[in-house]
Order: C-alpha cells, then sequence, then structure tokens
C-alpha cells in the first residue's frame, strides 16, 4: 500500500474508461455493474431528493440518481473525472459537479439526504478517512443517511485470492497480476471488516458494516470469465454463504465490505 494521498493527475481517462470498476458498462449505453446497482438500491433515492456523490468518477451514480429525479451533486478532485461525468450529465438541468477535496466539503452542515462514498476510502491515509467520513456527517441532514463502499477486502485478498491466482492458468495470470499492479499503486489503506469497524468508532454517528452475501458480483466477479475452476468454487461457496448461519465467515471470504452510517 502507498504511505500518502495519490494525487489528483493520476485518476486520468485512461484510468476511468479502462480499468476502474465498471468502465465496460459505462461504455455500453451508461449500464451499470453490480456495485453500482446495489449503491442505487441501497440509497433508496426519491424524486427532489438532495444527493452527494463523494468521488464520483465517471458520474455512473450521478447519472441514474439524476434520471431517478434527485437534485444530485457530485464532487471529485480528479479534472478527468470532472471532463467524464461533465459529458455524461451534459443533458441534466439538475445535477451539478465540482472539482474540489474530499476532506474539505464545499456544502453548509445538513445540505444532503443522501451521501455516496463508493470505492474511495482505500485511496486515503486512515487518519484521512476519519476526516473524509466525519465530513459527509456534518453536511449529512437528520435522518438522512450515508453508504459507503469499499474494495478490496484485505483478508480475501491474503487468503483467497492467491488461490484464484493459482489456477488462473498462464493465458490468464498476466491480466490479473496487471489488475493487482495498477490497484496498488492507488489504493493507500485497505480495509477488512475490522478495521473498518475501528474507523465507524471515530466519527459522529451510529454505522453498520456488513460483507457483500454475493462473493461472486452476480456471477460478474473480476477474471472469473476466464476461471472455470475458480467460478464453479467461487459460485457453490457464495450459495453457500448467502445463508446467514455462515456469515461470519464473509469476513474473509467476501471481498465487498459496506457501511450505513444514519444521522439522528
Amino acid at each position: 500500500m502507498n504511505s500518502g494521498r495519490i494525487p489528483p493527475s493520476v485518476y486520468s481517462h485512461d484510468f476511468y474508461l479502462t480499468c476502474n470498476d465498471g468502465f465496460k458498462e459505462f461504455s455500453e449505453g451508461r449500464r451499470l455493474s453490480y456495485i453500482k446497482k446495489k449503491e442505487i438500491s441501497l440509497l433508496d433515492i426519491s424524486e427532489r431528493m438532495r444527493f452527494l456523490d463523494i468521488g464520483f468518477g465517471r458520474g455512473d451514480i450521478l447519472y441514474h440518481c439524476d434520471k431517478l429525479g434527485a437534485y444530485s451533486y457530485g464532487i471529485d478532485y480528479s479534472p478527468d473525472a470532472v471532463s467524464i461525468a461533465g459529458e455524461a450529465l451534459k443533458n441534466s438541468s439538475k445535477a451539478k459537479i465540482i472539482q474540489a477535496d474530499c476532506l474539505s466539503l464545499p456544502f453548509p452542515d445538513g445540505f444532503f439526504q443522501r451521501i455516496l462514498i463508493g470505492d474511495l476510502i482505500e485511496h486515503l491515509p486512515f487518519e484521512k478517512g476519519v476526516v473524509l467520513l466525519n465530513e459527509a456527517c456534518r453536511v449529512l441532514s437528520k435522518g438522512g443517511f450515508f453508504i459507503l463502499h469499499t474494495s478490496p477486502n484485505v483478508l480475501f485478498m491474503k487468503l483467497v485470492y492467491p488461490f484464484l491466482i493459482r489456477i488462473a492458468g498462464a493465458e490468464k495470470r498476466p491480466a490479473i497480476l496487471k489488475h493487482l499492479a495498477i490497484q496498488n499503486s492507488v489504493h493507500v489503506y485497505e480495509y477488512t471488516f475490522f478495521s473498518l469497524r475501528k474507523l465507524a468508532k471515530k466519527i459522529s454517528v451510529p454505522c453498520r458494516i456488513w460483507m457483500d452475501e454475493d462473493l461472486t458480483r452476480g456471477g460478474t466477479f473480476r477474471h472469473l470469465g476466464g476461471l472455470s475452476k475458480g467460478q464453479k468454487v467461487l459460485l457453490k461457496i457464495s450459495r453457500i454463504f448467502k445463508n446467514p448461519i455462515f456469515s461470519p465467515f464473509r469476513v474473509v471470504f467476501s471481498n465487498d465490505i459496506w457501511m450505513k452510517g444514519v444521522k439522528a
């Protein structure tokens, strides 16, 4: 992992359109990946709701929340993210995108009813993640909530992913290793269920943290298509772990960690 913040220039057009989660779906008619569909579902967006996407990337979620009739705001410190999202939202009259730092949100207290922090916190040092979440809580209205998603799960990467690499086959292994290299170059602090719970204790609203029950992201988990043996193994494990009895094992076998914080 890196020890400091990543320069915004690293988050380029190429990063967002060739390797960032959901880039294929985005390029195919603004469709959403498994994770982004789940984010929309968990946010429970309704018409005229004020929504903030912190670190919006390509603007996938902003685009769909705008279609739902929300007043959608987004901040990102990457100029290329602003450019890509601006093109996606060029026909919107309600969505507003701003180039800004997530550690100092340019909004008044209690302004938003819903906030998304999707695949962002792992790009920050732990202590900056605390600042980010407290800023999100500041601009959240009473009764509102934020949804956070982070991946990878460190335990999954240490204990499960090496197995997937071993069974991948020589033709698929280079792509996996390239993905890992990109991931390691931009992730500053990756989480487990337990370290995210530690972070949650440092912010001003109560939070619930859980692991995704679908270990294969709806069968779209990265690289599964080329791993016939790995696909079969993970699909079988995923079906078992959807049973609540086995939920404790998800802290290792699930790669997606979720958090919801509600402001009383």
